[in-house]
């Protein structure tokens, strides 16, 4: 069943909610759905109409403030990001905690676990740095949808393809950068996420400095000190909640510069 609202496309109606949507903390009501945001996650942009639908009332969809620890349950199965950005963390032996990838839209997770089967025994936590809207798919219905559509199938190789590509790349600077090379790094990754325009980045929220320490593989102390001297160097400022970088060509070529030296 779909229902229109002025100048929208079709609202997807009725969507699965998760039960405590809006009632505990750090979790919000679920917004209307529409065929065009679901149009805008990747991995469904190829999809027929009529499994679109099917896909959208399959899915249980949650909606987080930033800064919420999603719990297990709704990280189980297969999740696409569709709106916000997401950080996926895991831990050492020791208990440190490491972050290896920012979500963003039409960005998934789940899917090595779901594939790896009883051969996964990783844990990983995933934690919202903007308000996001993730779709939840069970591990069965995934597992149809791979069967059954090719299209769909090759939309998910090519997004893990280009997340092995990201992990390649991330190696590569942890091997040749400095500290301060893999946060400017870090940084223009963010910002190309979220969108560039007049050579700048607005990341809003702020992404907190222990996130971004994890990120890189470094302490809180030293992100701290490292933003203060892009602040220092006008290539960076803060605007309420929210982190602008000034200058993204040129915090691009103070990475090239430091892959040069490396």
């Amino acid at each position: 069943m779909t229902t229109t609202t002025a100048g929208d496309s079709p609202i997807l109606e009725p969507l699965r909610a998760s039960p405590e949507a809006g009632e505990a903390p750090g979790r919000l009501a679920r917004p209307p759905v529409s065929l065009q945001t679901l149009r805008s996650v990747t991995l469904f942009q190829d999809l027929s109409a009529e499994r679109l639908q099917a896909l959208a009332q399959a899915c249980t969809w949650h909606a987080y403030e930033a800064g919420y620890t999603i719990p297990a349950s709704y990280t189980a199965g297969f999740c696409v990001v569709a709106t916000g950005r997401v950080l996926i963390t895991t831990y050492e032996e020791s208990g440190r905690e490491v972050a290896f990838q920012v979500m963003g839209p039409g960005d998934c997770f789940g899917a090595v676990a779901i594939l790896l089967g009883p051969d996964y025994d990783e844990s990983v936590e995933a934690v919202t740095m903007q308000p996001s809207l993730v779709a939840q798919l069970e591990t069965e219905s995934f597992l149809a949808m791979l069967r059954e559509d090719p299209a769909f199938a090759m939309a998910l190789l090519q997004n893990m393809a280009h997340a092995v590509r990201r992990f390649s790349q991330r190696i590569v600077e942890l091997s040749t950068l400095t500290v301060r090379g893999r946060l400017h790094a870090a940084l223009l990754r963010m910002a190309h996420r979220v969108g560039v325009q007049a050579n700048q980045a607005r990341l809003e929220p702020s992404p907190r400095h222990q996130v971004l320490a994890n990120y890189i593989g470094t302490n809180r102390e030293q992100v701290t000190r490292e933003l203060s001297w892009l602040q220092r160097q006008g290539l960076a400022a803060k605007d309420g909640k929210a982190l602008l970088l000034l200058d993204i060509v040129r915090l691009q070529a103070l990475v090239d510069s430091g892959r040069l030296k490396g």
